[in-house]
């Protein structure tokens, strides 16, 4: 039985939009760090600096949360694929070598001298 791969996008998988978006915000947010830098002060600063570390915890909780969801995306298809009985299609996967003590030589002897 050949493993196939889920053809679906991963459900967590966000639109090219909202990255954009999201990066656009966090590149705003990162800009509003230069405006008590160049010695602008007072309360109008002030509330666009917090509402600047909102929206940057907003959007750390949600890319944190779609981290999260591909990492338990990839266990639950790495569970899929061990019950199949190995990682038939896994990327960069080598198959265990044998070290010298495990070798046996032409006679069928192991290399393992017996004390």
């Amino acid at each position: 039985m050949k493993f196939e791969p889920d053809p679906e996008p991963l459900p967590s998988a966000p639109s090219r939009r909202t990255v954009l978006i999201e990066d656009a915000l966090i590149l705003v947010c990162l800009a509003t760090l230069w405006i008590p830098i160049l010695g602008y002060r007072g309360p109008l600063v002030l509330a666009v600096m917090l509402v600047s570390l909102a929206l940057m915890s907003v959007m750390l909780v949600r890319r944190k949360r779609r981290v999260d969801a591909l990492f338990e995306e990839m266990r639950r298809r790495r569970e899929e694929m061990q019950a199949l009985g190995g990682f038939p299609t896994m990327p960069g996967m080598i198959p265990p070598r044998m070290g010298p003590a495990d070798r046996t030589d032409e006679g069928g002897q192991s290399a393992r001298r017996s004390r």
